[in-house]
């Protein structure tokens, strides 16, 4: 296989983001600074911070039909229900409000690639969970940094899908009473920070000064199998709190729209169809495209060093109540256009898709 370099860095758009020691320097206008408004926990991922909501147990869990496995995974499966999302993400709200009665416990609400539910349903939601005495729930893994504020009881955010950062989930809240303040100050800190030799490594792959590509993605493997079985909760651990005062958020946010302008505006010149266009206001997490042959196309991109994760794959769990999350786990793909990446990586992605020859949106 062919291998392409720019100035001497080898060309790899997509998969876990690298660090390298030239990084670590710390940026005014992080992280820290945007979550001043609201109480934070730092937890190890974003599925400890989800296990220490509490809520009445006995009662049930409305999720999003589309949702990520590691969030079902939280919950107890027959206490599930699920509420349907249509084909532009959005939540069917009547479906949702049909199955939202005295028996549910929790809502869940998910923001997709950045694009936001509309913010007058949401509302109208929180307002009706909290008649039932329930809670609401707000996922901003895909949609923190574009800007709304939090309407549900709390909000939960996988830190690392966003930034070079080894491990970490949030908990944040306006509402006092909402985080489990005594409880959390007992958990101890994370020491499963092998992720970041990882990083590290992919850094120095990345660099062409060793080949290290095998043993980082070894590395990624495990944390990754590790995190699926883990049950003990954890606090953050100090090297990741580091890391996150080392990402400019600003900047990070523009390179992401940037980007994210430049390969939509090539790819619809190519009549390529876009499932929906992002609003001003809204930073892009990745560009979602619906594709024919998902697979194949997928194995084509990966052939040529772009890598692009597939949000998500499904089990076998509750499939004929979930046609719109199966459709997405063969259709969609999440194409690469964070803030590692600038005009060339995006000229680059557009020529590879350009030579793929086949027909490629519905």
């Amino acid at each position: 296989m062919q291998v392409i370099f720019i100035e001497e860095v080898l060309m790899e758009l997509g998969s876990e983001f690298d660090l390298s020691c030239e990084k670590i320097t710390k940026k005014e206008n992080n992280l820290y600074q945007y979550l001043e408004s609201y109480m934070v926990q730092w937890y190890d991922s974003a599925r400890s911070a989800i296990r220490t909501i509490a809520y009445d147990s006995r009662k049930t869990v409305l999720l999003p039909e589309y949702i990520c496995e590691s969030v079902i995974r939280c919950y107890e499966k027959s206490r599930i229900i699920f509420y349907h999302i249509d084909d532009k993400f959005d939540i069917d709200e009547q479906d949702l409000f049909s199955k939202l009665n005295d028996s549910v416990g929790v809502v869940y609400i998910c923001h997709y690639y950045g694009f936001l539910q509309d913010v007058n349903l949401l509302k109208e939601i929180y307002h009706k969970v909290t008649r039932v005495g329930a809670i609401m729930i707000e996922d901003t893994t895909q949609s923190f940094f574009s800007g709304q504020k939090l309407i549900g009881d709390v909000g939960v955010m996988s830190i690392r899908k966003w930034m070079p950062v080894s491990q970490g989930g949030i908990l944040y809240a306006e509402k006092t009473g909402v985080l489990d303040e005594e409880n959390y100050l007992k958990l101890g800190k994370s020491n499963q920070d092998e992720r970041a030799l990882g990083m590290f490594l992919k850094g120095v792959f990345l660099k062409n000064l060793c080949d290290t590509n095998r043993v980082y993605r070894d590395i990624f493997e495990r944390y990754e199998d590790r995190l699926d079985k883990q049950v003990v909760v954890e606090k953050m651990s100090d090297l990741a709190r580091l890391q996150i005062e080392c990402v400019d958020i600003p900047n990070m946010i523009r390179k992401r729209k940037e980007n994210e302008k430049y390969l939509s505006d090539a790819l619809q010149s190519m009549n390529i169809s876009l499932i929906r266009c992002y609003s001003e206001g809204e930073c892009p997490f990745a560009l979602p495209l619906r594709v024919r042959k998902r697979d194949l196309f997928r194995k084509y991109l990966l052939e040529n060093h772009v890598y692009c994760a597939v949000h998500w794959p499904t089990d076998s769990f509750m499939v004929p109540a979930r046609k719109q999350a199966k459709d997405n786990a063969e259709q969609l793909i999440s194409l690469p256009i964070d803030q590692r990446y600038g005009r060339d990586e995006m000229d680059y992605m557009i020529d590879i898709i350009k030579r793929y020859g086949r027909t490629l949106t519905f």
